[in-house]
């Protein structure tokens, strides 16, 4: 069941497209201000009592150089390595555990608790 109408799914659509193609031809408009933000959202969590974990990587291939005290992205490899667990039916915890790999050597990234919670739709 659609419970949302089609024209506002194709409207909403051309708008993702054109911020994409925007972003896409002025990378300056393209900003992030935490390095180790990989969230990939999916629709699925674990079974009740059943362990998973995913590996989130990115590098930094040519990085601006920062002011002190934040250190240069500068060829810099971002790791964060999410262990999860499914608590019921529709209920996940998991953690983020991140660590950056620099020219320099491994810096503690740190680590952050989190829930994933999917709630059944109605048929009708």
């Amino acid at each position: 069941m659609l419970l949302v109408p089609r024209s506002i799914i194709r409207s909403t659509s051309a708008i993702c497209i054109a911020v994409g193609a925007v972003t896409f031809a002025n990378p300056r408009l393209a900003r992030a201000d935490d390095l180790f933000e990989i969230d990939v959202f999916h629709v699925r969590v674990n079974q009740p009592l059943q362990f998973g974990t995913e590996l989130h990587s990115n590098y930094v291939v040519s990085g601006a150089p920062r002011d002190a005290p934040e250190l240069s992205a500068n060829h810099v490899l971002y790791e964060l390595v999410e262990p999860t667990f499914g608590i019921v039916e529709g209920w996940e915890v998991g953690a983020h555990i991140q660590e950056a790999v620099r020219p320099t050597g491994p810096d503690w990234g740190g680590a952050r608790l989190r829930t994933m919670a999917i709630f059944p739709t109605r048929s009708p």
